[in-house]
């Protein structure tokens, strides 16, 4: 599994014609693209990395959630104008498990060492007894998929979503201003 990742929006059929518009309204359509696409990142962090778990991520020290990102690209050689792009990973430090969340999976078995402390401190359920120990072999986790990045992206992106909305609001108020 990767340890950060990128959804991406293509704009949709039809582009080419946006790359044939003056550079006004090119230049609009491209904010109202990044307005969507950090409204995305918006939704990610606030409705699906905050909530009860298991059914969503709740946050436990915040990075992933600071790691999430939204924006976008100037399209390439491929036609596309533009692609909106949702991140998580990339920025504010790396974080191994984005990906895992997003889209579920099993975790291999692997030591856990206290490091800044002297011991580890937990409950063993399965005993019903506190464990104060250096170092554990832990058996690896079944993760179940909680995503956080593509229902956002769903949520945003969609046609006839708002960020269709707001790119067709963007081309009507350049034609309105010209």
């Amino acid at each position: 599994m990767p340890t950060s990742f990128t959804l991406k929006f293509d704009l949709p059929p039809g582009t080419s014609a946006i790359s044939r518009l003056p550079a006004l309204i090119q230049a609009n359509v491209f904010q109202a693209l990044v307005q969507g696409m950090r409204l995305a990142e918006s939704i990610s962090q606030t409705k699906y990395l905050t909530g009860p778990r298991p059914d969503k991520l709740g946050v436990v020290t915040g990075l992933l959630r600071s790691s999430v990102k939204g924006g976008a690209q100037l399209g390439g050689g491929s036609g596309i104008f533009a692609i909106g792009v949702l991140r998580a990973g990339y920025f504010g430090g790396e974080v191994k498990y984005a990906a895992i969340h997003e889209y579920g999976g099993k975790t291999s078995p692997h030591p856990i060492e206290a490091k800044n402390v002297p011991r580890l401190v937990f409950f063993w359920k399965k005993k019903g007894i506190w464990m104060r120990i250096r170092k554990v072999n832990h058996p690896g986790s079944n993760i179940p998929a909680r995503p956080y990045l593509s229902t956002a992206m769903a949520d945003t992106a969609m046609p006839g979503g708002i960020i269709d909305r707001m790119i067709q609001a963007s081309i009507d108020r350049a034609y309105k201003d010209s």
